[in-house]
């Protein structure tokens, strides 16, 4: 039988004699493997972008905007990711992350003083999609 590196050597405390050699075999797999898992865990994922502005009805930008985007189902009949939700900066504009594949979404704006508003777009693997809004203000509310 083969000399086993130092490294491999190990002594079974309980039958005084070395480990079987085929457990060396499996801890020498197991630590060649775990770069590479690690590799797998630290490439980044994929996304697409569902991005645009919020209008008022006079065409001024509407900041503060609550945006939800929610997936539809899929072919296979399941959601495949949650909702995810961002808000509209000073410019009115919105940038929100989804998984990169082939998905439509509802897209559905809320803002005080003003009726919210849905859209449903289709993302294509890593795209990035625009969409905008130009919301009616709520009779009698304030803005």
């Amino acid at each position: 039988m083969e000399e086993l590196p130092p490294l491999l050597r190990f002594r079974s405390q309980a039958a005084g004699g070395r480990a079987p050699a085929w457990l060396a075999t499996v801890l020498v797999l197991l630590l060649a493997a775990a770069p590479a898992e690690a590799q797998r865990r630290k490439q980044p994922q994929s996304y697409a972008i569902i991005a645009g502005t919020v209008f008022q009805e006079t065409g001024l930008s509407l900041p503060g905007a609550r945006i939800t985007v929610t997936p539809l189902e899929s072919e296979g009949g399941r959601r495949v990711t949650k909702a995810a939700t961002g808000t509209s900066n000073a410019q009115g504009e919105f940038a929100i992350r989804v998984p990169a594949g082939s998905m439509r979404y509802n897209v559905k704006v809320e803002a005080r003083g003003f009726e919210p508003a849905e859209k449903e777009v289709q993302v294509e693997w890593d795209q990035r999609v625009e969409v905008f809004f130009r919301l009616k203000a709520v009779q009698g509310a304030e803005k």
